[in-house]
C-alpha cells in the first residue's frame, strides 16, 4: 500500500544519509587498501535497491532475481550517495577500474609467458602465438573471430564494467562511469596491442615463420575488441546516454544532416589511424592512414623505398612506388600518369580492400567511448595493410633474381629441371608467400586473413603483368614455362579460396595470349584491332556511341572464348607483340 512506498522511501533516505555521514568517509579515509571494500560497498547497495524495489512498485523484481530495478526507482537509489560526491565517485572508480585493470594483466601476462614457452618448444627466435585451442579445430583463418585468450578477457571486462554502469543513477552519472572505468581499460588494453605489434614486427631479414603468429594475435584482438565494443555500444545498457544525446540534438536550432556527421565520423576514424594506432619511427608512415582517400595505390610515398641487400631495388618496390621500371616507364601506381600499355588494376586498391571488408561499421554516432572504438579498427586496419605490404614486399624481394633473369635473356628462360615445374629463379619469392600465409593461416580470422591475401595479390598480378607478360620476349617453349610459373603463384592462394585464378585475371590472359598458335594470334589481333578502331571513331562523340564501343569489344565472342576481354586492346597487342 502506500504506507509501504513511504516507509521504503524513508528508509532508503535513512540509508542515504548514514553513507554519507559515516561509512562512505570510513572508506575514504583508508586509502587505495580499501578497493576492496568500495566493490563490496556498492554490491551490498545494489543488492539493498533489489530487496526495496518491490515495497517502491516493482513487484517484478521480487519474483525474478534477474531482472532489473525500473529506472524510475533506481534513478534515487542509495548509489546517489556515492555518485553525488566528487570524491566518492572517483573513489569507487578507481577501485572498479584498479579491479579490472588487475584482471587484464593476468591475462596479458599469462598470454606473454604461454607465448615464450611455445616459441622455445619451437626453437623459434620470436614469440609465437598461444591459441588455447585444440588442435582439431578448424583454422583461425575459417572463423568469422579468432581471438587470443587475452582478447576474450578484454572483452568480458569490458562488458562487466558496461553492465555495471547501467545502475547509475543517471545517465550523466553512466557516462562519467564509463569514461572514469572502461576508457583508461580501452587505453590500456590499446598500448598493449601497440607495443606488442611493434615489438613483433621485426620484418627485415626475418622469416615470417617468426613475427606471423604474435603480431597476427594482435590483428584478430583488435578487430574481435572493436567488434565486442561496437556492440555494446548499441546495446540497451546505454540507452539513456542515447536518449540524452538524442535530446541534446533536437534542442540544437541547426543539426548537422546524418550523412554529415558519418561524414566527419569516417574522418576521425582515418586521423585516429595517424595518431594512436601509428606505427613507430622508421616504419612506413604511408600506413598510418590507410583509407581509400589518403591511398592511391600500394604505398606510393616517398619514404617507402629501399634497396635489397645487393642494393637492387626490389621490382615490387618499383610496383609499390611508381618508380621507372628498367623501360623508363612508371607504372600506375606512381603519380605520373602511366603507359597506356601497361595493367591498369583491379578496380580496388589495397587500402579499400582491407578497409571496406575487415570489420562491422562503427556505429554511428556513438554516445560515449567513440575514440576509442576509432582507434581499435584503425590498428586493426593498419597493420592488415602492414602485413600485406610485407609479404608484397617480400615477394618482390625474393622475385629479384628472377626478374634479372627475365629482364637479362633474350627470351623468356627455361630451365632443364623436372617437367612442369617452376622456373627456379621464381620459387624463393613463390615460397616467402606460402610461408607467410600458413604461418598467418592458424592466427587471423577469416576476414582479416581474406582480406590479406587479396590485397597481396593486387600489387604481384601487377607485377607479373606489368614487368614480365609485357617486358620479356617469348618463344613457344618460353610462353609454356610462363604458364607454368603463373600456375605455381595461383597455386599458392588456392588452398584459401575456391577462384584463386579470378585475382590474376590479367596475368592468365595474357598466358593464353602467349600460347596461341600464330594463326589464332593474328586472329585475336585482327579482331582486336577493328574494335580498337571502331572505339576510337567513336571517341569524342555521343557517351552512349562510346559505351556501345567499349561494350562490344568486352563482348566479343573470340575473346570472350580466350578469356582476355579483361584486358583492353592495348595491352591484348602489346603482349601478342612479345611472342617471338
Amino acid at each position: 500500500g502506500r504506507g509501504d512506498v513511504e516507509f521504503a522511501r524513508c528508509l532508503r533516505d535513512v540509508t542515504k544519509a548514514v553513507l554519507r555521514t559515516a561509512r562512505l568517509p570510513a572508506l575514504q579515509m583508508s586509502g587505495a587498501a580499501a578497493g576492496h571494500l568500495w566493490l563490496a560497498q556498492v554490491d551490498a547497495m545494489l543488492a539493498f535497491e533489489k530487496q526495496l524495489a518491490p515495497y517502491l512498485g516493482a513487484l517484478h523484481v521480487s519474483q525474478d532475481p534477474d531482472a532489473e530495478v525500473p529506472e524510475s526507482i533506481a534513478s534515487a537509489s542509495v548509489l546517489g550517495a556515492i555518485t553525488s560526491e566528487p570524491d566518492f565517485f572517483e573513489a569507487w572508480m578507481e577501485a572498479e577500474r584498479n579491479a579490472a585493470e588487475a584482471r587484464l594483466q593476468r591475462a596479458f601476462s599469462e598470454y606473454s609467458e604461454g607465448a615464450r614457452a611455445a616459441a622455445a618448444r619451437a626453437g623459434a627466435a620470436g614469440p609465437q602465438r598461444v591459441s588455447g585451442e585444440d588442435e582439431d579445430e578448424a583454422p583461425g583463418w575459417k572463423k568469422e573471430f579468432n581471438p587470443p585468450r587475452f582478447a576474450e578477457v578484454a572483452a568480458e571486462t569490458l562488458a562487466a564494467v558496461v553492465e555495471r554502469s547501467r545502475h547509475a543513477p543517471s545517465a550523466a552519472d553512466q557516462r562519467t562511469f564509463l569514461e572514469g572505468v572502461a576508457g583508461p581499460l580501452l587505453d590500456l588494453v590499446e598500448a598493449q596491442l601497440t607495443d606488442t605489434v611493434c615489438q613483433a614486427s621485426v620484418f627485415d631479414g626475418v622469416s615470417p615463420e617468426v613475427w606471423a603468429p604474435r603480431l597476427a594475435s594482435c590483428v584478430t584482438a583488435a578487430r574481435y575488441l572493436h567488434h565486442q565494443l561496437s556492440e555494446l555500444l548499441a546495446g540497451s545498457a546505454l540507452h539513456r546516454i542515447r536518449s540524452e544525446a538524442q535530446r541534446q540534438q533536437q534542442q540544437q536550432p541547426q543539426a548537422e544532416p546524418a550523412s554529415q556527421q558519418q561524414t566527419q565520423q569516417e574522418e576521425a576514424l582515418n586521423a585516429s589511424a595517424s595518431g594512436t594506432a601509428a606505427p613507430p619511427s622508421g616504419m612506413v608512415s604511408g600506413v598510418a592512414s590507410a583509407g581509400p582517400s589518403s591511398v592511391s595505390g600500394l604505398y606510393i610515398n616517398g619514404n617507402i623505398l629501399s634497396t635489397t641487400a645487393s642494393g637492387t631495388q626490389s621490382p615490387l618496390r618499383r610496383v609499390a612506388s611508381g618508380s621507372p621500371g628498367p623501360n623508363g616507364k612508371l607504372n600506375n601506381y606512381g603519380q605520373t600518369q602511366a603507359s597506356p600499355l601497361k595493367f591498369v588494376s583491379p578496380t580496388k586498391t589495397l587500402g579499400e580492400v582491407v578497409v571496406k571488408h575487415s570489420f562491422a561499421p562503427l556505429v554511428l554516432d556513438p554516445p560515449v567511448l567513440a575514440a576509442h572504438a576509432a582507434t581499435l579498427g584503425a590498428l586493426h586496419r593498419d597493420w592488415c595493410l602492414r602485413i600485406a605490404r610485407e609479404l608484397a614486399l617480400g615477394f618482390g624481394k625474393g622475385a629479384v633474381a628472377y626478374r634479372r633473369a627475365v629482364e637479362h635473356a633474350a627470351a623468356y628462360p627455361t630451365h632443364t629441371g623436372p617437367a612442369e615445374s617452376v622456373t627456379p629463379a621464381l620459387v624463393p619469392a613463390l615460397a616467402f608467400l606460402q610461408v607467410g600465409f600458413e604461418a598467418l593461416s592458424p592466427v587471423l580470422d577469416a576476414p582479416s586473413f581474406r582480406d590479406i591475401w587479396r590485397a597481396v595479390s593486387v600489387p604481384v598480378n601487377r607485377f607479373m603483368f606489368n614487368y614480365v607478360a609485357t617486358e620479356a620476349k617469348f618463344t613457344t617453349a618460353g610462353a609454356a614455362q610462363f604458364m607454368v610459373d603463373v600456375a605455381g603463384l595461383v597455386s599458392v592462394f588456392s588452398p584459401y579460396t575456391a577462384r584463386p585464378a579470378a585475382h590474376f585475371r590479367e596475368t592468365l590472359a595474357a598466358c593464353r595470349l602467349l600460347t596461341l598458335t600464330d594463326d589464332e594470334a593474328g586472329e585475336v589481333v585482327r579482331r582486336t584491332s577493328s574494335l580498337a578502331v571502331l572505339a576510337r571513331s567513336q571517341a569524342g562523340g555521343p557517351a552512349a556511341a562510346t559505351a556501345a564501343a567499349a561494350a562490344a569489344f568486352k563482348k566479343e565472342p573470340l575473346l570472350l572464348q580466350l578469356g582476355v576481354s579483361c584486358l583492353t586492346p592495348q595491352q591484348i597487342v602489346a603482349v601478342i607483340e612479345r611472342r617471338l
